[in-house]
């Protein structure tokens, strides 16, 4: 007994002499390995030894939004949606803590938002992180999808029309209208329209030269524009 008493001991002080930042480290190695239970366990440790510890609390919401072993929920069908909640708790904290990642944690917000239909709270979080990148097309169509599953048509047609304005040689945007036009609001005149505009804005010296564009345009240009 005594033998077995001074063995665990050993194993407290050696867990306890590991630091926050190492418990980080593995954690982000075994989430390269999707090994997200084990991940988790590392941030648990590593939160525990330093509550203000931000970056260990985005990682923890990384893992609670990836792992899709859910053995442990016996039948229990909420149990995912109390995952994702958890999830999104994990990345606000982290952006109270450290506002330098703030975007990122928004991000991985909005997607859990998503993933648990509050289109409402996702495209709050993907409308705060357009007001520092205005022409990240992967914000804009991800707010744009919020925004058509919570039956905001109206919504959809101002957020591009108000980045357009901002932005109106940008070929992208007109892409993302159209996109928007053609697929969720059903307006094959306007979203034709569009992708013309953005087929005859397309420059690869400008600054917002996608070399993907193009051919996406031509491609919905031939599904939908008889092109």
């Amino acid at each position: 007994m005594k033998r077995f008493l001074t063995l665990l001991l050993v194993i407290i002080l050696i867990s306890c002499q590991v630091s926050p930042e190492e418990n980080l480290n593995r954690a982000k190695f075994l989430i390269q390995k999707k090994e997200y239970k084990l991940a988790i366990n590392e941030l648990n440790d590593a939160i525990s030894k330093r509550p203000d510890y931000a970056e260990a609390y985005l990682e923890r919401g990384k893992c609670r939004m990836f792992n899709h072993d859910y053995s442990e929920a016996k039948g229990d069908t909420s149990y995912l949606n109390k995952m994702f909640l958890l999830a999104a708790e994990d990345f606000t904290r982290a952006m109270e803590l450290n506002p330098s990642i703030k975007n990122e944690a928004l991000d991985y917000r909005g997607g859990v938002y998503y993933l648990l239909k509050n289109y409402k709270k996702g495209a709050e979080d993907f409308e705060s992180l357009l007001k520092s990148d205005s022409t990240n097309y992967r914000y804009i169509s991800m707010l744009s999808a919020l925004k058509i599953f919570n039956k905001d048509t109206l919504g959809v047609i101002k957020l591009h029309d108000d980045l357009i304005k901002k932005h109106p040689q940008n070929a992208e945007l007109y892409y993302a209208r159209a996109t928007s036009r053609l697929v969720s609001l059903n307006d094959k005149k306007g979203g034709c329209e569009d992708l013309l505009l953005a087929e005859k804005l397309y420059n690869a010296k400008t600054e917002y030269y996608n070399k993907t564009l193009m051919e996406s345009i031509k491609k919905l240009q031939q599904i939908n524009c008889n092109k």
